[in-house]
Order: structure tokens, then C-alpha cells, then sequence
């Protein structure tokens, strides 16, 4: 294994000894002009500048730019050692210069440090000019171990830099389908047709000098967990491997055509944004046409721009009130849609609370027209599909059926736990079969923020993070955990930057601070009384300080830290309120619990009984249809029955509504809950009947 086996992080300090004798170096002040938690920038040359710090007593000089995208990081976060990049989120340790997280891939540079008996410090910053420093990296020694990494995704990559960053010296290969070396795919949907050389992430000669093997373009056709084994399309030998990586990714979601689904879908120029073809190939058929675009989330908002300066007419077509959804809020939607529209509202039309029914093909089989479930007939080139994606991760094999002691054979099982193409990991990116380990978008990985203790995030820097962390645990390193980990992510519109911080499932209301008309304002997700996450509009760099205390797990009643109050003077206003609630409670309360806690108290209330409290743990936020085809079909065959009201089905599909419409479902006489059992009375028979759902 090399030198996997330490499990001690080596922290490298610029030493002084170092210092060249003839180098005079830069006055970096006094010792007591220095604050705890202060950042000062030093000019070197006019061009050139660098950082100097404080942590527990001691003087570090740094870059002042992140290696990322190259913003200044004294406009940043900086708390205790750690400096925040304000635009993207990435983290350094300002002792060494380290990356503490992501979306950057190399670390920033540090310079030695000496301090005099008068208190004076001087600073000798070598390699002016140079911003990005990348570390040192073991070569290949041992040919026998085989890792293997499926997916070259932001996950994947960073899980091979880590490997070679630690002292792993076995054999890796990293294997995907796509066409090119792992590229930056965020800038895709803002700039369509961009080329590979402005977005790459790393190029040949790194791998080459990592020794890190790549197989672009190949497709994998099964992969057997069990056997631990590849199959390659065009490749007679399958691939063995020691341990695994799994870093596929989402895919785009595609409606399948079906009478009960979206009809015609098999046509030609139906298009989704995956990668740099799919990109390309957007752009060229978007030219002087007119595109209807289904969706209105963060890509399809990313994608808008582009496309209004290229087709003639787009029409974007979303199943929600506003754009972005319930993610960001109604109010943050009604903003982002008139800037939109004021940008470029010749050529843009948003038609909301509606979807794609069906698409009609002309004599080449090509889109013609579109129809929507209100009727609506739109003329058209071009459909792009932008409604989220799906795990990738068909090519997994299930369990191979076990013989009972009977003789009879188990059904399939999924493979490593999958549920619905999600992979469940622990803290440490480890599947629960031994060797296999999965990152990004296709699991679901334990979170303090969630409410259901799982989360599923598909951000840039959580899919980076998630491969670090799995690479330390597949070289027997010391893993970090991901449960205390606040995602950082950002989204650019017409010019207008979004940054969102943390993990707001199921918040119930915001509070907005700003101007949201002027696009300068700052909102809080809040569940009861604790910030889950927050939306920053130009107003940086203060979804870089949220983190920290978001981190930290600070939260706020009606006081608000100076870093907030110092830009947004007025108070507060309330904003969006989700199913109705708005907790003012000392403590955090669970939203299932506070349902389960009116429904009980509403039966003591009119029934005079103590009830047992029903537990609503499993209830989902999901708007359901009333009643299925396939409800509707059992009922009608089968009059006998009594057939379900609306409340009973509501109590069934949105229980989250039911109980905020006054709790009429306790007000109509037919029938009663009793332990989470629902029973009917009628009129014809006195005995009860229980519904079938």
C-alpha cells in the first residue's frame, strides 16, 4: 500500500531557516497591529499582493488569490485559521496553505514568517506572480493493487488527486464515457458551445505525471459487485479490480413516450444537457429557431441566457408557480423571472403551472408542435428536456438469488442497498459491502441538516468533498465525516449570481433581508427557529461567513450578526411560508412531530378520548394526484364499496394539507381514524369497512 498506512496529517510550516540571508524581505507591521480574527493584505509589488494572519499567537503569510476561479480572498470569510473564498466556497488552512474544501483542486501558497524581539514582522514572500501551488504526488510502484474509479466527474477526479496526494502507489484507472478529460461541467448550461481548453480541470500531462490510467469513451455494460468485475463494451476481457469507486452521476431525465406519460418524446431535436457534445449540439439547433424548453430549475434557468440570444422564440414551460420551485422560495423566483424578462423579454415567454402533454413529429420524424395538459399548442423546433436527473447506475448488477433450505430461490435483490437508484453510504462514503465505496450525486449520505437524517446533494464542491473523503478511507487512511460538512452552491443568471448555502429540506419559512427588487438581498431558510440555509444576492461575502456558523450550528431568534446587519440596515421582512407553518418555539421542532401533535390533540379535543399519538415519521412533502387510474378502475368495479371522499384520499396522499385546512377531515361524520387505520360507516351497513388504498 506505500505510504498509505500513516494515519497523522502532515501540516508543512514555512521554516525561517529557509529565508535567503540576502533577502531583505517586506514589512508586514507590528505584532499588536494585528487583530485575532484579522486579515491584512500586504502589497508586494503593484501587481502582486499576499495575506498575513494571525492563529494562537503565531504569523502566517499566504496567497491572496483562490486557485479556483481566482478571486481575492481578503474580500472572504476568515475564522480561525480557515479563509473562505466568497464567490465559490473553497476553504485553506492559512498555515500551510491546504485545501480544506472544495470546489478548488490545488492549494494556495504560504511564505515564511519572522518576527524580531522589538515586535517587528517581516515577510519573504518567494515565486511572485504565482498563485496556485499543487502537492506533491507519489508515483506508481505497485503494479499488483487495482483501484479502480468509475466516473471522472468532480468526485472521481479528486478521489485520484487524494490517492496520489496521501502516498497511495498502486495501479488506478479511471474509467468513463465520456470523450474528453474530467472538465468543469457547471460552465455547460452558462455557456453553450464552450470549448474543453477554457473548462478542464486537469489535462494529459497531469495524469501523465500522477500515472493515473484513463479509458475515455468507454461504456460500461454491467458491473457485478459480488465478482468484483467490469464489462467493457468492446472489450473480450472484463476489468477485476481490488476496490471501487462508484462516481457516476446523474443523467438527465427523459419522459419516457407513454399514453399515460408525454407522448412522442422517440422524435428527433429532443434534446438534454449532459456534456460537452449535448452542449454543442444545443447551440447549433437553437440558431433562428423557436425551442420550448421544459423546466424552469437551475439549469434551465443557466441555459436561458444563451438560448435567448440564439433562437428566435424560447418558451419555457415549468410545472411550478415560479421559477426554481420550493428550493429557493416563491419571492426569489418572482425576481430571477422579471429580471429575465426584462433582460430579454422579446424573445421569452414563461408559462407556468403547466407541462408537456404530448409532441407531434412532422414527415421526418422531427418536433413540430407541442400540446400542454391546458391545451396550449406551441409551435416549434427545438424541446430541451431540463426536469433533473435520475442516478446512473442501471449497469449495476443486482444480488445473484440465494437458495432457500426448501430449494426455492430468493427474488433479486439491489445491489449495495440501492433505493431507488440512490446508493446509501455511512459517513465515510462506504457502501455496506466491504471494497465498494460510491460519492456524488447517486447517494444518499448521512446529514445533520436533513430531517430525515439522509440527504441527497448534487453540488460541485459536495461531489469533490465525498471523493476525498472516500479515497482516505479506501487507502486505510483516517477518514473526515461528511455529517458536519455545509454544501456551497452558486448559480449565475443573466449576471445575476446566486449563492446558496446548507441544506434546506423541508424549511417552513424565510426571512429576507434587502431589497429583492434591487438584486441585493439575503434570505434565510428557517425550520422553526433554526437557519438551515440561506440565499445571498450580491452581497458577498456574507454566504462565505453563513457557512461558518451554519457549521457551527449558530443560530438566530431576532438577533443577527454585524456581518448582516452592517450591509442590510432596515429590518427583516417575513417572506415565503411553506404548508402553513410558522414556529416560534424555544426549542427545535420536528415538523412530523408538530402534525402528529394536532392531530392527536384534535381527537382528545372532540372524541373525549386519549388516543395514542399517530406517528407520521414516514410522511413525504409531496403533492400526489388525488387517486390513480388504477384507484379509479378498482372503484368502479367494485360499487359495493363506498367509494373515498376527497378528505379521506387527501388524508392518504397529502396529509400535510389535510391538517391545515382546520382539520375538516375530523369534521365529517362517515368515518374516524383509530391507529393509523381508517375505517368507513354507512348507512346500509353498520359494520365497519376499512378503505383500500
Amino acid at each position: 500500500m506505500g505510504l498509505g498506512c500513516s494515519k497523522e496529517k502532515d501540516i508543512q510550516i514555512p521554516e525561517i531557516g529557509e529565508v535567503d540571508a540576502d533577502d531583505e524581505g517586506i514589512d508586514a507591521g507590528r505584532v499588536e497591529d494585528y487583530g485575532t480574527q484579522e486579515v491584512r493584505e500586504i502589497k508586494v509589488t503593484p501587481e502582486f499582493t499576499i495575506l498575513m494572519s494571525q492563529v494562537e499567537g503565531n504569523f502566517y503569510a499566504y496567497g491572496s488569490k483562490c486557485p479556483h476561479y481566482g478571486a481575492n480572498l481578503a474580500k472572504g470569510a476568515y475564522l480561525d485559521g480557515i479563509i473562505k473564498c466568497p464567490w465559490h466556497g473553497a476553504s485553506f488552512d492559512v498555515r500551510t496553505g491546504d485545501i480544506e474544501d472544495y470546489p478548488s483542486l490545488d492549494c494556495i501558497p504560504s511564505y515564511p514568517v519572522k518576527r524580531d524581539e522589538t515586535g517587528k514582522l517581516t515577510v519573504y514572500p518567494n515565486n511572485i506572480g504565482t498563485y496556485t501551488v499543487q502537492r506533491p504526488m507519489c508515483s506508481l510502484q505497485v503494479k499488483q493493487d487495482l483501484y479502480v474509479i468509475f466516473g471522472a466527474g468532480p468526485g472521481g477526479l479528486s478521489a485520484a488527486q487524494t490517492l496520489r496526494e496521501i502516498g497511495w502507489d498502486g495501479r488506478i484507472i479511471m474509467i468513463t464515457k465520456d470523450d474528453y478529460l474530467p472538465y468543469d461541467r457547471t460552465k455547460l448550461s452558462k455557456s453553450l458551445g464552450i470549448d474543453w481548453d477554457k473548462i478542464k480541470l486537469r489535462d494529459e500531462a497531469w495524469f501523465e505525471a500522477a500515472e493515473i490510467e484513463v479509458m475515455l469513451s468507454a461504456n460500461v455494460t454491467s458491473l457485478d459487485v459480488e465478482e468484483q468485475e467490469l464489462t467493457i463494451d468492446g472489450m473480450d476481457e472484463t476489468v477485476e479490480y481490488h476496490r471501487i469507486l462508484i462516481a457516476t452521476g446523474m443523467k438527465p431525465r427523459v419522459p419516457i413516450s407513454t399514453k399515460n406519460g408525454i407522448i412522442g418524446t422517440d422524435l428527433g431535436n429532443i434534446e438534454t444537457l449532459y456534456d460537452l457534445r449535448d452542449s454543442r449540439r444545443i447551440k447549433e439547433k437553437s440558431k433562428g429557431n423557436v425551442v420550448v424548453m421544459m423546466g424552469a430549475g437551475f439549469i434551465a434557468m443557466e441555459i436561458l441566457p444563451s438560448l435567448s440570444l440564439l433562437a428566435r422564440r424560447v418558451y419555457v414551460i415549468h410545472r411550478s408557480k415560479r421559477p426554481y420551485g420550493i428550493t429557493f422560495g416563491d419571492s426569489v423566483g418572482r425576481v430571477v423571472q422579471q429580471h429575465l424578462l426584462k433582460k430579454f423579454g422579446r424573445n421569452v415567454r414563461f408559462i407556468c403551472s403547466d407541462a408537456i402533454k404530448k409532441i407531434y413529429g412532422n414527415a421526418k420524424k422531427n418536433v413540430w408542435k407541442i400540446r400542454t395538459l391546458k391545451k396550449r399548442s406551441i409551435r416549434c423546433d427545438l424541446v430541451i428536456f431540463a426536469i433533473g436527473g435520475i442516478p446512473n447506475t442501471d449497469m449495476i448488477l443486482p444480488y445473484k438469488p440465494q437458495l432457500e433450505n426448501d430449494g426455492f430461490k430468493l427474488p433479486h435483490e439491489p445491489a449495495l442497498g440501492m433505493q431507488g437508484g440512490f446508493i446509501p453510504v455511512n459517513e465515510y462514503m462506504e457502501t455496506h459491502l466491504r471494497d465498494h465505496y460510491a460519492c456524488g450525486d447517486i447517494v444518499t449520505f448521512p446529514c445533520r441538516s436533513s430531517v430525515t437524517t439522509k440527504a441527497q446533494c448534487g453540488h460541485f464542491g459536495m461531489a469533490q468533498k465525498m471523493g476525498h473523503i472516500a479515497a482516505l478511507a479506501m487507502a486505510d487512511r483516517q477518514p473526515e465525516s461528511i455529517i458536519e460538512t455545509v454544501p456551497f452552491f452558486w448559480t449565475t443568471v443573466a449576471g445575476v449570481t446566486l449563492r446558496y448555502v446548507g441544506y434546506g429540506e423541508h424549511y417552513n419559512h424565510t426571512v429576507i433581508f434587502g431589497d429583492l427588487n434591487a438584486l441585493k438581498f439575503l434570505v434565510l431558510y428557517k425550520r422553526g427557529w433554526k437557519t438551515v440555509a440561506a440565499c445571498a444576492c450580491n452581497c458577498d461575502p456574507i454566504a462565505a461567513k453563513l457557512s461558518f456558523d451554519l457549521q457551527d450550528n449558530v443560530h438566530y431568534d431576532e438577533e443577527y450578526p454585524e456581518y448582516i446587519t452592517s450591509i442590510f440596515t432596515q429590518k427583516p421582512i417575513s417572506g415565503d411560508t411553506i404548508f402553513g407553518l410558522k414556529y416560534t418555539y424555544e426549542e427545535d421542532v420536528n415538523e412530523y412531530d408538530l402534525i402528529a401533535h394536532i392531530v392527536q390533540r384534535s381527537w382528545v379535543d372532540r372524541r373525549k378520548k386519549d388516543f395514542k399519538k399517530a406517528a407520521r415519521k414516514d410522511v413525504e412533502y409531496i403533492h400526489k394526484p388525488i387517486m390513480s387510474i388504477y384507484e379509479k378502475l378498482f372503484y368502479r368495479k367494485q360499487k359495493k364499496f363506498h367509494r373515498p371522499t376527497k378528505l379521506e384520499i387527501m388524508a392518504k396522499y397529502d396529509p400535510v394539507r389535510l391538517n391545515f385546512q382546520r382539520l375538516a377531515l375530523y369534521k365529517d361524520t362517515r368515518f374516524r381514524f383509530a391507529r393509523n387505520f381508517a375505517f368507513v360507516r354507512t348507512r346500509r351497513t353498520p359494520t365497519r369497512r376499512p378503505i383500500f388504498y
